[in-house]
């Protein structure tokens, strides 16, 4: 995913049963800076279509000089209490 003026930014959408395993890791030397948004639309609200089933796992980690600054892992599994209420249309968002 490298481009001339660096890393081009990406959104994922999930169909509504998709099972996917997601591993991010930025590795950084000295004091070179990061920044960084990921975006994960779960399912299609508007189409009427709820990630009702299905499971993502995203693991995102940033590393200076082999060190752990940041780990993260989510887990959404379809029709998970994370995912239900008033609007189950879930959009999930990190930046870093």
């Amino acid at each position: 995913m490298q481009t001339a003026g660096g890393t081009r930014p990406y959104a994922w959408t999930l169909p509504v049963r998709a099972r996917v395993a997601s591993k991010l890791r930025v590795d950084l030397r000295g004091d070179v800076s990061f920044v960084g948004w990921d975006i994960v639309c779960l399912g299609r609200p508007s189409s009427a279509e709820p990630f009702e089933e299905g499971v993502f796992d995203r693991r995102l980690s940033v590393w200076r000089d082999d060190l752990p600054l940041w780990v993260d892992h989510a887990l959404f599994e379809g029709g998970g209490t994370v995912l239900v209420g008033e609007n189950p249309g879930a959009v999930s968002t990190t930046m870093v």
